[in-house]
């Protein structure tokens, strides 16, 4: 009698049970499909613990501004949800309704976009200032430690992009000899090329210039339209791009780009998921997970560590932007070792308060 008791406690019958709503910035795409796969992953990884997990994709309406959003976020904060998960397209913007919302007993998980904040669960994602420095010391070293360089970004596009920008010229300053080529508007503090300028300095500079950072995946044609213009798209320039997308991957296989510092939205969402649950069942969470990045050559592309990142399985998760129901996923034929719960993304838990760190925002 003693063993079918404990039999019934563990079935799937009585599992926990949460409603989680997520609200990221856009429906679809490379990025927001990796991440919505992540999340998913860690919905069926929990559902293997006997944690049920009812996920809601919730992207704002209407033009999908941040007043958009904040609509979205109230609707949810009426609702029945026991948490949301939510990646701010402004931040300040978000703050109010943001904090009121968890202040209304519905906790708040925010990704993607830093806000600091003492009242949510916690901030997931990659972190763009070191991920900016990581590009700056890798590319200095690239070229010689010597020549001139040039990020180009928009930074009144993104936090994200600021942060790298921000991140690239700390790295690269341990390089005396190492210069940051400038639009000019920003060169007191942020020293990029804006995308409008990029090609018409890159024919400027064209005999100085030695390597380029690409702060943004969604610009890599701008930059390789603007070396080409300048008529150096088959020289000595070195190439470094922040992001892991499929067109990238193809890029630095082809040779246009030298090296990739990939982000992790598969694991950005599937932590954000994990951390998430972990704050719902009462047990402790960072203030802020930073999901690691990593550089990437063309010689190391197929690696094994480097897969997830480069390869994630949205597939398995998602069908024309639209989840896959999960019991087609975890009762479709798979190999053994699939059996086993995919391993946690390398993360970095900061115990630091969030204020305190730089600040990444839109990817």
């Amino acid at each position: 009698m003693l063993s079918f008791l404990l039999a019934a406690l563990a079935s799937p019958l009585h599992a926990k049970a949460f409603r989680i709503a997520v609200i990221p910035k856009q429906d679809s795409g490379v990025y927001w499909d990796e991440i919505h796969a992540g999340m998913l992953a860690g919905k069926r990884d929990l559902a293997k613990l006997h944690v049920d997990v009812d996920l809601f994709w919730l992207p704002p309406g209407g033009a999908g501004t941040a007043a958009d959003q904040a609509a979205m976020v109230q609707k949810v904060s009426a609702a029945r949800f026991d948490a949301l998960i939510v990646a701010p397209i402004d931040v300040e913007a978000l703050r109010p309704v943001i904090e009121a919302t968890v202040r209304g007993g519905l906790p708040v998980l925010v990704f993607d976009n830093l806000l600091s904040s003492p009242l949510i669960i916690a901030y997931i994602g990659s972190n763009n200032f070191e991920a900016g420095q990581i590009a700056g010391g890798f590319l200095g070293k690239q070229i010689g430690e010597q020549g001139s360089v040039m990020v180009v970004g928009d930074p009144d596009a993104s936090a994200n992009v600021r942060e790298r920008a921000k991140g690239f010229v700390d790295g690269a300053r341990i390089f005396p000899n190492v210069f940051c080529l400038s639009s000019g508007d920003y060169a007191d503090t942020i020293p990029v090329a804006r995308p409008s300028m990029a090609g018409a300095l890159m024919k400027k500079y064209a005999s100085r210039l030695s390597g380029v950072f690409t702060t943004d995946p969604a610009l890599l044609p701008v930059s390789l339209q603007a070396l080409q213009d300048a008529g150096l798209a088959d020289s000595r320039v070195y190439h470094v791009v922040f992001g892991s997308s499929p067109d990238l991957v193809d890029a630095l296989r082809a040779g246009k780009i030298q090296a990739l510092i990939t982000d992790n939205a598969y694991g950005i969402g599937m932590q954000s998921l994990r951390s998430t649950v972990d704050s719902l069942e009462g047990k402790a969470v960072a203030p802020r997970i930073s999901i690691s990045t990593a550089i990437v050559t063309a010689d190391h592309i197929d690696a094994l560590e480097n897969q997830m990142a480069l390869h994630p399985p949205v597939g398995d998760f998602l069908k024309d932007g639209k989840e896959i129901p999960q019991a087609s996923v975890v009762e479709a034929p798979a190999p053994s070792a699939a059996a086993t719960p995919a391993p946690a993304p390398a993360v970095a838990p900061d115990a630091k308060d969030a204020s305190k760190d730089s600040a990444p925002e839109t990817k």
